[in-house]
């Protein structure tokens, strides 16, 4: 059993994605991209307001772990009293591992925060890559593919522009609260682009 998403193209996409994934860890490590995040932070603090920071709060407590975690809960129960055992299978591969890499790659890449600018808003872990950006993208892509597995005649265009935009509005209010550079929050998306088709690679190896 096969989840569209395996073919040449997606396989051709996700080693695409680690390649750049990889780039712009040395790019980051080097100080090659300091003047850029450094500028696009600036920028990013300059255009906000009281207004929108509390808005820039609401989002990224949407893109949380905690809350993503009781969205999965909730997704895994349905599959399981449905009895969509494959689909539950693929979510269950994803979300442990992204977990374990997300973990990984910040001890490893070992990349500092940048300082705290709304009070207790800065998380403990370190910058690289965003968790929130990684996190989101890979949840919602996930949950895309199995509603179009289960549901074939479902309306992509709406779904598609949901899933597109929670991971973009939830990246840049890492930016924006002043949490995260603008290169972690592009990094936690080539690592999500990454493993999303690394993940259902294993998959559909398990499955066969």
């Amino acid at each position: 059993m096969r989840f569209a998403g395996t073919t040449r193209d997606q396989h051709i996409l996700g080693l695409a994605s680690a390649s750049a994934f990889v780039s712009l860890i040395f790019l980051v490590q080097s100080g090659a991209t300091q003047t850029f995040d450094l500028s696009a932070r600036s920028m990013s603090l300059a255009l906000n307001t009281p207004t929108t920071v509390q808005v820039w709060k609401l989002l990224t407590f949407l893109g949380s772990t905690g809350f993503l975690s009781c969205l999965l809960f909730l997704a895994l129960a349905y599959l399981a009293a449905a009895r969509c055992w494959a689909e539950l299978r693929l979510a269950l591969i994803t979300a442990a591992g992204a977990v374990v890499l997300d973990i990984g790659a910040k001890l490893i890449i070992h990349r500092p925060r940048p300082p705290e600018v709304y009070a207790n808003t800065m998380p403990a872990s370190f910058s690289f890559p965003s968790g929130h950006a990684f996190y989101n993208l890979v949840f919602y892509v996930t949950m895309l593919t199995i509603m179009g597995r289960l549901n074939p005649k479902l309306s992509r265009v709406g779904v598609y522009s949901i899933t597109l935009a929670m991971p973009v509005v939830i990246g840049a209010s890492r930016v924006f609260l002043g949490v995260h550079y603008m290169t972690d929050v592009l990094g936690g998306y080539l690592m999500a682009i990454f493993w999303i088709q690394f993940a259902r690679v294993i998959f559909s190896t398990l499955s066969e």
